[in-house]
């Protein structure tokens, strides 16, 4: 694990633009000074390689900035893998992380937690690991306001599927 102490003196952090750029000669990659740390994963967030050992871009510039790791999960606010502005990043736990999620790939009814099975379309989310039902509903309009109200409800991220 990377120091507080020699993640200072190895990279910098540009909070404004999320940027980190290397403070010394990196042999390991062939980068020199000033130059911008890191590459894309294959998982869509950034990476920086020391030594060796991966780290992740976002709990870097989070340590850089604030002068300590972070306790939980980082959460990129506006769902962009890449975007590691200070403004962006949060720092929180794995429930809350997960109630500021992007809509998945594979939504069919264009609303997170709504979907259509057969005739009529259920309304849920997941709790602790557990599904609750919010009910099924003839109409989209009902069921995505049953999802919208649970959200508010139940603390979501107002960016949680989009």
């Amino acid at each position: 694990m990377i120091t507080q102490e020699l993640l200072e003196e190895i990279l910098e952090y540009k909070h404004i633009t999320g940027e980190l750029t290397w403070k010394i000669v990196a042999n390991n990659n062939g980068a020199t000074i000033g130059d911008t740390a890191g590459t894309v994963s294959r998982y869509g967030y950034r990476k920086i390689v020391y030594k060796r050992k991966e780290y992740s871009e976002h709990r870097l510039a989070w340590a850089l900035y604030y002068g300590k790791f972070p306790d939980g999960e980082i959460d990129h606010i506006n769902h962009n893998k890449v975007d590691n502005r200070i403004d962006n990043l949060r720092d929180v736990d794995r429930a809350k992380n997960m109630r500021n999620k992007s809509k998945y790939k594979n939504n069919k009814t264009g609303f997170t937690g709504v979907e259509k099975r057969g005739g009529p379309y259920i309304a849920c989310f997941r709790r602790g690991g557990r599904i609750i039902n919010l009910g099924s509903y003839k109409n989209l309009s009902d069921a995505v306001k049953a999802r919208v109200d649970a959200e508010q409800k139940h603390g979501f991220h107002t960016n949680h599927g989009y």
